[in-house]
């Protein structure tokens, strides 16, 4: 017995996508939530840098 979900990303239905920056960098986040398109998500994580 095969059991398919359909479970669609209302938000980002067309495409997601991440993005790994270092933490000094506290710009890039709020750059790519501004060139977001319709059905288009970004995630955001930080790697910690010391200096």
């Amino acid at each position: 017995m095969v059991i398919q979900l359909n479970m669609t990303d209302p938000l980002g239905w067309r495409k997601k996508f991440g993005v790994l920056a270092p933490s000094t960098n506290t710009i890039v986040e709020p750059d790519f939530h501004a060139m977001a398109v319709r059905g288009v998500t970004c995630y955001m994580s930080r790697i910690h840098v010391r200096d």
